[in-house]
């Protein structure tokens, strides 16, 4: 030994430096203090913090930061970050959202920080937001195809270890189904699971659904109109906030797991659990789904008889919902059968981004509580902190096969308006040649007519989209469309199939789907062209 400081190179291959943390500040020990204490030092509560609020908590002592719309107190993680305290403070008081895209786009920093979160940024209408913290002046680390780059401390080691298992799945008879292998690695705290998926559909964050409980490990990913399941009995026991990356780009997907016994080696993964390596159509996973009891924890009232129900998910399981698709709730009935039923989540608001709702930690339902309906009027009785089973998506919309749309005409009959939240938003920000959004929603009153503040804001504010009320029993004070659907309001409301790319969703009351489903054949429009949304 010459007596020189420790090397701090980067062993994962980033290209940054990383410093020597102090003993006791791992990865590991971090996520252990995560589960004392309140890091976000706000009492577990989700707030609404004020630009002004923000600029407040700007050094050492005090230290907010702003990653895509959320704000974190990152004071306690100062001491823990891998890059050292100083590269941290550069985003303190500050949007540090392209900071960290420059720095470290692959981590997952929901899940990091999660103890963190003090709530989400708000402006005022007149108002600026933060000031965006100065970027590095060197260029982005490079990731290598497949690799999970989380930046860890030099205390989780730098090798791997030797032996993988790779999946040996058999996809020749399945058609246009994804072909899955996956590989393992571990050091001395982490254990790593890598999954490259050879598909021609997308695969994102919105595909994935993950459950770790002890040594039980379940994953699913959605590829198109298939599912691909991974279910393993561990080798060892793990901590339940596990670590998710995505890379689009190559299609693999990585989930990190912390080690319950550090330095423990395993021998494998561990062993196959029934459905381990199952690929299902899509539209026949429902029999496979998986539930696992999710907690309310806000109520908010919308009409006089709809609500905004959100659903925290356990430890160790994060669930991410593509567009178009529906989750369950299920119930165990005094006869010891279950009562089940599908609905589709929603954005807690149309003004909210996807980012600042959609972790994958909880689900926003919109439940219109009917008198005599069995499950409406057991989450009507719900009281925050109750429980009810939860099971993951499905459905067999893929909602990236249109993003090519001009026309989105949506025709929605009271809750069937759910699934129009997300696909409104999703059209508006990803679809690059849309010429127009067109909503028509039906209801029996003005007073059950969902979110019109806030689509009316919209229909000011975006030229791209119109939204047109149909009332059926209307007050003498209407002034707007009367009556139900019809073909003159298909006529005049819909462009022809022929003149643009066209999708019409339609969604509600199986009468009023028929109907329109009717409507629109008889007009000529094509199967293709028309898709029935399930709440």
């Amino acid at each position: 030994m010459d007596g020189s400081p420790p090397s701090t190179s980067n062993a994962t291959g980033s290209g940054r430096n990383k410093i020597a943390l102090a003993t006791g500040h791992s990865l590991m020990d971090w996520i252990k203090l995560s589960q004392k204490e309140d890091l976000a030092g706000v009492g577990g509560q989700i707030l609404k913090v004020t630009t002004e609020e923000f600029r407040k908590h700007n050094n050492e002592d005090d230290a907010w930061i702003c990653i895509k719309g959320n704000v974190y107190n990152v004071t306690r993680y100062l001491d823990f970050h891998p890059g050292g305290e100083g590269e941290l403070m550069r985003g303190v008081g500050r949007d540090a959202t392209d900071l960290f895209n420059q720095v470290h786009p692959w981590v997952n920093y929901e899940s990091m920080l999660s103890k963190c979160l003090v709530g989400t940024l708000v402006t005022s209408p007149n108002g600026s937001g933060p000031r965006k913290a100065r970027l590095i002046g060197v260029k982005p680390p490079v990731k290598k195809p497949g690799m999970f780059c989380l930046s860890l401390p030099r205390t989780l080691g730098s090798f791997f270890a030797s032996g993988t298992e790779k999946s040996p799945t058999d996809t020749a008879t399945l058609g246009g189904a994804p072909q899955v292998t996956y590989e393992w690695s571990q050091d001395d705290c982490t254990v790593s699971i890598v999954l490259s998926v050879k598909t021609k559909a997308v695969v994102e964050r919105d595909c994935i659904a993950v459950d770790v409980c002890g040594r039980k490990f379940r994953l699913k990913i959605k590829a198109g109109k298939w599912v691909y399941l991974m279910v393993k009995e561990l080798a060892g026991e793990v901590f339940l906030d596990c670590n998710l990356c995505v890379n689009t780009k190559e299609k693999t997907v990585t989930v990190r797991l912390v080690k319950s016994e550090p330095s423990v080696s395993w021998a494998s993964l561990g062993s196959a659990a029934p459905g381990d390596e199952d690929i299902i159509s899509a539209k026949d996973y429902g029999l496979k789904r998986y539930f696992r009891d999710v907690t309310l924890t806000a109520r908010e009232q919308i009409t006089h008889d709809s609500f905004l129900l959100t659903f925290d998910m356990p430890k160790g399981t994060l669930i991410h919902v593509p567009v178009g698709q529906h989750i369950s709730l299920r119930v165990l009935k005094p006869d010891d059968s279950y009562l089940t039923r599908s609905y589709t989540p929603v954005l807690p608001s149309l003004n909210c981004s996807e980012y600042q709702s959609l972790t994958g930690k909880r689900i926003v339902l919109m439940v219109k509580i009917y008198y005599k309906g069995q499950m409406t009027t057991i989450l009507d009785s719900m009281k925050i902190g109750d429980r009810i089973m939860m099971a993951d998506s499905v459905g067999t919309f893929v909602v990236h096969e249109y993003t090519q749309l001009e026309h989105l005409v949506l025709l929605g009959a009271g809750t069937g308006f759910t699934p129009m939240v997300r696909m409104i938003h999703w059209a508006l920000f990803h679809c690059k040649n849309l010429k127009q959004i067109r909503l028509m929603s039906f209801h029996r009153s003005i007073k059950d007519i969902l979110f019109k503040e806030e689509l009316d804001r919209l229909q000011e504010t975006e030229k791209r989209f119109v939204h047109n009320i149909v009332l059926s029993e209307p007050d003498a004070s209407w002034t707007g469309i009367k009556g139900r659907v019809r073909t003159e309001l298909i006529k005049e409301f819909i462009p022809s199939e022929t003149d643009t790319k066209l999708l019409i969703g339609i969604c509600g009351p199986s009468p009023f789907t028929n109907e329109a489903a009717r409507l629109l054949s008889d007009e000529g429009y094509t199967p293709k062209a028309v898709h029935r949304f399930e709440t």
